[in-house]
């Protein structure tokens, strides 16, 4: 096969992702270390313009859950807006079924960076 599909190479970047930030930083969460004073409320879309000015930081955001997914035992979706922009969601008990609203909190990582293209992740807060 000479070259993938749009959505067979967002699938593998989101599984690198999922991968990356189990290793990196999903284990702070289970252990409660999150950063210090209240989160910033933002949209997807500013996640998207500024995420160097939001990496490390606690977020909240909310959006319609995509697809859910699970590794390592911890659960995530893929939360997005109306316009596409879009956010991995990883340390979920029980992610909500897709179609769902949700509004989450949690520490916000870029996963992945290759390029231009880039995987922003939020590790939910416990």
């Amino acid at each position: 096969r000479a070259g993938l599909k749009r959505g067979e190479t967002m699938t593998r970047i989101i599984l690198i992702a999922i991968v990356l930030a189990a290793l990196f930083g999903l284990a702070n969460t289970r252990t409660g270390a999150v950063p210090d004073g209240p989160a910033t409320a933002t949209t997807l879309a500013e996640l998207e313009a500024g995420a160097g000015r939001f990496e490390g930081q606690l977020v909240s955001v909310s959006g319609t859950v995509g697809e859910r997914m699970s590794a390592f035992g911890w659960g995530g979706v893929r939360l997005a807006d109306r316009r596409g922009h879009q956010v991995l969601v990883l340390g979920l008990a029980a992610p909500p079924a897709p179609g769902t609203r949700l509004a989450v909190t949690g520490t916000y990582r870029t996963a992945f960076s290759l390029g231009d293209i880039s995987v922003p992740v939020i590790l939910a807060a416990p």
